[in-house]
């Protein structure tokens, strides 16, 4: 079906459209290499921060691959709000940005995250209440039980960093500012996430693999509201400065 309807949706730009493919070429897509290689690591690195922490965590015990797959997906379902903004946020801050309606590009951040606070920290508060039903429904009798019963104890906790930093790269390459949405994801996912979450197996057992990814997306979530007060900010500042500036000069006279 997905294949039918793309075929039909490229002869309708064919025949009302007149796409000229010429201009769909490697030398076009890529006329930015170093960009173009950091576009593609944000879309790796959440792939291959998962593929580290599965080929570890199976040496220690094999029901963390069911749990893993179970839990990522939970998370997912769980951080909807977020994975909607992500579909739909960076592109009113993009245009309201680049249209130079830079007051109105603060308020929807504004309003974002405090709607990402309030949604997702009662997400939290539920699951820490109901995490026996919840535990029942997805896992009422199997190995991956403790593993997913310590996922719901401690990462939960940080639902609204998580979703800051899902949210935030985004914005961030809507904006402009790719080199800084790819230290985002790259921090997060390659490094910190890793490192705590081993280390957390490290010095507080298999349980302190959840502790570890929790202090890994607060610690990220922290991140990113420092950066967008002290850099993004900046940034905003800086074109709201420009399109004052360009008010006061006022119209070019023929």
């Amino acid at each position: 079906v997905d294949s039918c309807f793309a075929l039909l949706a490229m002869a309708i730009f064919i025949v009302y459209k007149r796409i000229d493919f010429k201009v769909i070429c490697l030398k076009t897509l890529f006329s930015d290499k170093r960009i173009s290689l950091l576009l593609t690591l944000q879309q790796l690195a959440p792939a291959l921060s998962l593929f580290i922490l599965t080929i570890f965590m199976s040496r220690i015990s094999t029901e963390y691959i069911g749990a893993f797959a179970i839990v990522f997906r939970l998370e997912m379902l769980l951080l909807a709000l977020p994975m909607v903004f992500t579909a739909s946020v960076p592109a009113l801050v993009g245009i309201n940005y680049w249209a130079k309606q830079i007051t109105r590009c603060k308020e929807i951040i504004s309003h974002v995250l405090i709607s990402l606070l309030l949604v997702q920290s009662l997400i939290s508060i539920l699951l820490l209440i109901f995490k026996s039903d919840v535990l029942f429904f997805l896992c009422p009798d199997c190995e991956q039980k403790r593993v997913i019963l310590n996922y719901l104890n401690y990462v939960p906790l940080t639902y609204f960093f998580l979703a800051v930093a899902l949210l935030a790269p985004s914005c961030l390459n809507a904006i402009g500012c790719v080199q800084e949405a790819s230290k985002v994801i790259i921090i997060h996912r390659l490094v910190s996430v890793p490192l705590l979450g081993l280390g957390g197996v490290y010095f507080a057992g298999r349980q302190g693999l959840f502790i570890g990814l929790s202090l890994a997306h607060a610690f990220i979530g922290l991140y990113v509201l420092y950066r967008y007060k002290k850099q993004v900010n900046i940034r905003l500042r800086e074109h709201d400065q420009s399109n004052n500036a360009a008010i006061k000069q006022g119209p070019a006279i023929n």
